[in-house]
């Protein structure tokens, strides 16, 4: 029984309860389920269980170098958001994904996301999705952990790589997603240019030199 439906089955009732392999009783139900739903949210990214629900958790192992991650499988529940008429649509099957999120104890979390997909009743070929904001745009990662990275890229005196291993990630897939699109490189106004040349506006002023020359270590002549 997924979570959500598990908890508002359970808080309604007050007898013995299995759940998640524990059993509750009578008053302690409410309380106890309700906790367990709060921690769920906060491990998650923001606003995912909310249409979301999770099916299954599993322990795995990655064949080549035996490293062990979860496997979080989650299903989107039948709701269309926004301004559309739900009546007017059925529900017509899955699109899968699997974004890479925040590690837990030092092992990679992988959230296997069944995405539903609505056609409409009398209009075979008019197909509509939901559209979420969780996922980073070109690459595997959740939007959460693709901006995390990139602050720890952009301001932590260490490499991709390094930064990467920290996080479960695999540094030709972090160093790829980060150069071509959590850097902002391909938006750069320096971009059509940067192969000749670069300008640093704050080395232009009234005045420009000709030429520079160190003589020795720390001294800087300018010859203008």
């Amino acid at each position: 029984m997924p979570l959500l439906h598990c908890l508002r089955h359970c808080a309604r009732c007050q007898i013995p309860v299995q759940c998640f392999g524990v059993t509750f009783i009578k008053w302690g139900v409410r309380l106890i389920l309700l906790h367990g739903y709060i921690i769920y949210r906060s491990f998650f990214t923001q606003g995912l269980l909310e249409y979301f629900d999770i099916t299954g958790i599993d322990e795995l192992c990655f064949v080549k170098d035996r490293s062990v991650y979860f496997q979080i499988s989650l299903e989107e529940r039948n709701m269309i958001l926004g301004d559309v008429d739900g009546t007017q649509y059925e529900s017509k099957g899955f699109t899968e994904i699997t974004l890479q999120d925040f590690p837990v104890r030092g092992k990679a979390v992988y959230l296997a996301i069944k995405r539903r997909r609505w056609r409409h009743k009398k209009e075979a070929g008019k197909i509509i999705r939901n559209d979420f904001s969780f996922v980073a745009e070109g690459s595997g990662l959740t939007k959460e952990l693709s901006d995390f990275l990139k602050v720890q890229v952009d301001t932590k005196v260490d490499t991709i790589s390094n930064i990467a291993g920290y996080h479960q990630i695999q540094p030709s897939k972090l160093n790829r997603h980060y150069k071509k699109y959590s850097s902002g490189f391909k938006d750069w106004n320096q971009l059509t240019h940067c192969e000749d040349y670069l300008l640093f506006p704050d080395n232009i002023g009234a005045y420009l030199s000709i030429d520079e020359l160190s003589l020795s270590k720390g001294e800087l002549y300018t010859f203008p």
